[in-house]
């Protein structure tokens, strides 16, 4: 780890017991410390209070800063900012009047690279989940309502396991937990994500297939959607035979499924909506899912609007568009994640850098690691196939779920009848080797297709006359065609590339060669820099282009997992999986800190911040060794500088959190130092 990547967030660095993660202190009195003494050092707290619901329902709690503002989007800097210290939340509590119930405790990252990690149980009885509150390592307490129990840790991300009837639920972000300081048990600070995916995942992933009805955050994508009413419309809904048969098909996507279900029973006379509800709870499905819709629909006539043949030379005429407008209350599809923060589903993602850079070793290393779930086709124009399927094998990626194209379709020259020559088009033969491939039945059924890797995307598209990987206007339809299967298929497309000989840190998008459509134009985009400092074979990810929120990247190393041929000299000929090195970095300038350059003005510019700051520090520390008390223009006249009012807040904070000094404005609204015990 660099230098520059310690001590970022609020408090410098934890030390995080048998988990890797954090940076170790070597003080036998710091590693004795608890998890629950390190979150009152932490400044993560916030209060709660429980608000009346306006439709009479069940009151909420709703988190509020010690300033009494509601807390608005978390894990941001300005989040970040206004949490306050444990004494500050215990002291807003106490000066509410009875408004705050409690102190809270902000669960996420804290820009250190690491984040709070919560585990929260409820109705521990019911859910006869006392085994798994008895292991539980970190610091426990109960909840507010003595039912349930609360877990925290510190250490690195780790997938959300949502509210569904296992009564689990486990966060590494966005979420805050009550405080009662009702303790159950507490431990040296320690790291949740082992304990979350080995003992809770197992339990929540079974009652969420149990009750997949219940669980409204499903997957299914918009086109799909659409696609589905579409088909409905063609098909009366008064038969009593076909509404049964489209309910049980379409009981597969859940809440989606029994919306879509519902809205096209209701074009029938026929319906009552409390019959059609007892009816879908009813269904208990068995060899059929939404696909049985599309069937049915085109048995009867119906032709996918989306589909080649439905395309038509002139222009649509009047009177074919649907439209979807914006309503109160309405659901939106939250994103969902193949590998979290890496690979969301339904999505094109871009993956650029140098030859050597381990791109592909580290798309090989997520897609192995994702085939506990889904499958992945691998399309390459650079590399050998068998030996992309060895790597996913060595990569320890499950048997049967990656896959190559060992044949392409001829084609055939309709003037002649002859066979052409054939190279794979992305525009001719993406789509059907998609659907080729989950008919295939040597596939894995239980690992439905989720991952496309283009490779190198450029080479696999035969490119319109006028087009090139230079155009605009070229890569932006190709991404568009991109996402539209990703969208219709929930695939994620990665797509590798190359990156320019310039590789500046001022403006880092404009590294990918080519056109800068192959980074705007996608929802996330990687860029890939070898480390050549590294006496290893480490290197950087980094976000270029993020829609989905903060800037992340991390340092990797290529790490051989296959022997081709083996050298007296120990230069072997092998193929190479990753392994991250440092835990998710968050925000810009943590990256750039990651990636340091000497020419990176942004980094001189937070360098010479630094250097402020401390000096300041240091003035005020060495001025109150002699003097019970100072003032900021005397430190400042002591080091010949003037520090400004953002510098100073962040001096007054360190002074505080690290030094114990005690401050307030004289009468003359001068700030004023006073002398901590341990300075005398």
């Amino acid at each position: 780890m660099h230098e520059a990547q310690k001590g970022r967030h609020p408090g410098g660095a934890l030390p995080v017991a048998e988990s890797g993660v954090g940076a170790p202190q070597t003080s036998p009195q710091v590693v004795a410390m608890s998890t629950l003494a390190y979150m009152k050092l932490a400044q993560r707290w916030l209060c709660w209070a429980l608000v009346p619901d306006s439709e009479g329902g069940k009151a909420k709690k709703i988190p509020y800063y010690v300033d009494g503002t509601p807390r608005g989007k978390t894990d941001t800097p300005e989040d970040w900012a206004k949490l306050a210290s444990y004494a500050e939340a215990c002291a807003a509590v106490r000066e509410s009047n009875g408004r705050f119930i409690s102190a809270a405790f902000a669960l996420g990252p804290d820009g250190s690279g690491c984040c709070w990690q919560g585990v929260d149980f409820d109705d521990v009885d019911d859910n006869n989940l006392g085994d798994l509150v008895m292991l539980a390592p970190g610091y426990i307490e109960m909840s507010p309502s003595g039912r349930g129990a609360h877990a925290i840790g510190y250490g690195r991300t780790f997938p959300t396991l949502g509210s569904n009837k296992s009564g689990i639920e486990a966060y590494s972000s966005g979420r805050y937990f009550t405080f009662t300081e009702r303790m159950i048990r507490d431990s040296a600070l320690v790291c949740l994500a082992d304990y979350v995916t080995q003992s809770l995942l197992p339990r929540h992933a079974v009652m969420r297939a149990q009750h997949c009805a219940d669980v409204r955050d499903v997957f299914v994508p918009p086109r799909l959607v659409s696609e589905l009413r579409s088909a409905l419309r063609h098909m009366p809904s008064d038969g009593y035979q076909i509404w049964i048969s489209m309910g049980m098909a379409l009981h597969e996507l859940g809440d989606v499924g029994r919306g879509i279900w519902l809205d096209w029973s209701s074009m029938s006379t026929k319906f009552d909506p409390s019959i059609a509800a007892r009816t879908w709870e009813s269904f208990k499905p068995d060899n059929t899912g939404y696909r049985a819709v599309f069937a049915e629909a085109q048995r009867q006539g119906w032709v996918n609007p989306a589909s080649n043949a439905a395309q038509i030379e002139k222009s649509a005429a009047h009177g074919g568009f649907t439209f979807q407008f914006a309503r109160a209350g309405m659901s939106v599809l939250q994103i969902d994640y193949l590998i979290d923060p890496w690979l969301p589903r339904a999505t094109v993602v871009g993956c650029y850098g140098r030859g050597e850079a381990g791109k592909s070793s580290w798309t090989a290393q997520i897609c192995a690691e994702a085939s506990s779930s889904v499958s992945t086709l691998w399309i390459s124009s650079e590399e050998r196939k068998d030996h992309i399927l060895q790597r996913h094998t060595s990569c320890s990626g499950e048997d049967g779920t990656l896959a190559v194209i060992d044949v392409i379709p001829i084609a055939v020259d309709p003037k002649t009848g002859k066979a052409a020559s054939t190279a794979f088009n992305i525009y001719d033969h993406l789509e059907p080797a998609l659907i080729d491939l989950m008919r295939n039945t040597e596939a894995r059924r239980d690992r439905p297709l989720g991952i496309v890797v283009l490779d190198a995307v450029v080479a696999l598209v035969s490119w319109a006359r006028g087009e090139s990987a230079n155009d605009d206007a070229a890569v932006k339809r190709l991404v568009g065609f991109l996402c539209d299967l990703a969208e219709r298929y929930g695939i994620c497309f990665v797509m590798l590339g190359h990156l320019n000989k310039n590789t500046g840190n001022e403006n880092i998008a404009d590294a990918v060669m080519g056109s800068a459509a192959w980074t705007n134009s996608v929802r996330l985009a990687y860029m890939f820099v070898k480390d050549t400092e590294s006496e290893g074979y480490e290197g950087f990810v980094r976000t270029v282009k993020s829609n989905t929120g903060t800037h992340f990247g991390a340092t990797y190393r290529t790490i051989p997992v296959y022997t081709l041929r083996q050298r007296p000299d120990g230069r072997d000929d092998v193929l190479c999986g990753a392994r991250m090195v440092t835990s998710i970095v968050w925000g810009e300038l943590a990256l750039r800190e990651m990636m340091a350059s000497d020419s990176d003005p942004l980094l001189k510019k937070l360098e010479k911040r630094r250097e402020k700051i401390q000096a300041a520090l240091d003035g005020v520390l060495q001025a109150l060794r002699f003097h019970p008390s100072t003032t900021r223009k005397v430190v400042e006249t002591q080091i010949g500088d003037k520090v400004s009012r953002r510098h100073w807040q962040e001096v007054d904070r360190l002074l505080a959190l690290h030094h114990g000094v005690q401050m307030q404005n004289d009468p003359h609204n001068e700030r004023r130092y006073n002398r901590p015990q341990s300075l005398t």
